[in-house]
């Protein structure tokens, strides 16, 4: 199993205030990363081996200020679909796992707590995930029980993809 966890997080911008230095930061770590780990992974890597990609909800929809973030998430979850279809013949699963933010010291950085204000707010279990529940799916996707799953980009947010909670919708319309 190779899970691909290193990530980046450069910067909190808008697309008309962001540097180059942010993209570049951000795309060298979560993209470039995880298809370079991944090349020189696969050739010590046995038939019914899984590669678990650790992705962001933000690679499935735009955040506003983390347009470097949110566009080289997007590239892994590209990277993970081509890598899927690339190595089924050598029978590598490959996936992704989309979390929110996560509740470790690093979502708790300078610069982020808006980020984590709108979060608990908007996602509809009314807070971020914990590591252990990242994790869980991570073992899943590395297990046995998933030998038919290849190319996927699962969510662990707390129902944040399917649309804000409640609470923020009824906020939003006074």
């Amino acid at each position: 199993m190779l899970v691909n966890c290193a990530g980046s997080t450069n910067g909190y911008s808008t697309i008309m205030e962001s540097k180059k230095s942010e993209y570049n930061a951000n795309f060298e770590v979560n993209a470039l990363g995880t298809a370079l780990t991944i090349k020189h992974a696969v050739p010590y890597m046995p038939k019914g081996s899984s590669i678990i990609n650790i992705a962001s909800v933000a690679g499935t929809q735009g955040v506003p200020y983390l347009g470097a973030l949110a566009s080289s998430k997007w590239a892994v979850l590209g990277i993970t679909q081509t890598a899927a279809l690339e190595l089924g013949t050598k029978q590598i699963r490959v996936n992704a796992v989309c979390p929110t933010s996560v509740d470790t010291p690093r979502a708790h950085t300078s610069g982020g707590e808006p980020q984590l204000r709108m979060e608990k707010r908007a996602v509809p279990l009314g807070r971020i995930a914990q590591p252990e529940e990242v994790a869980a799916v991570v073992h899943f996707l590395a297990s046995e029980d998933s030998s038919f799953v290849n190319g996927q980009s699962i969510g662990v947010d707390g129902g944040f993809s399917a649309g804000m909670s409640i609470d923020a919708y009824n906020q939003l319309a006074q």
